[in-house]
């Protein structure tokens, strides 16, 4: 998954929303690597952001919320 590599370069950054999606364009901190990150309306299940916002996020925090959500959804899916 896409976060946990994330993880290992960046620990907290601040991402744009838009109309158009969430976007993160980033160095890593020794400056040698340029993150980008885009994702688009088309990725989410519902998505509607009217104006430009901007949100900072753990992704230490984001890493170990995004492994429960797998885990959890996983679990469902082998309930059918």
């Amino acid at each position: 998954m896409y976060y946990q590599q994330l993880v290992s370069f960046l620990s907290e950054r601040t991402f744009k929303a838009n109309k158009d999606g969430i976007f993160l364009s980033s160095l890593d901190p020794p400056n040698v690597a340029v993150i980008l990150l885009d994702m688009y309306p088309n990725m989410f299940t519902e998505y509607d952001v009217q104006d430009e916002e901007k949100f900072t996020i753990n992704l230490e925090d984001l890493k170990k919320i995004m492994t429960k959500v797998c885990i959890k959804e996983s679990n469902i899916m082998g309930n059918r």
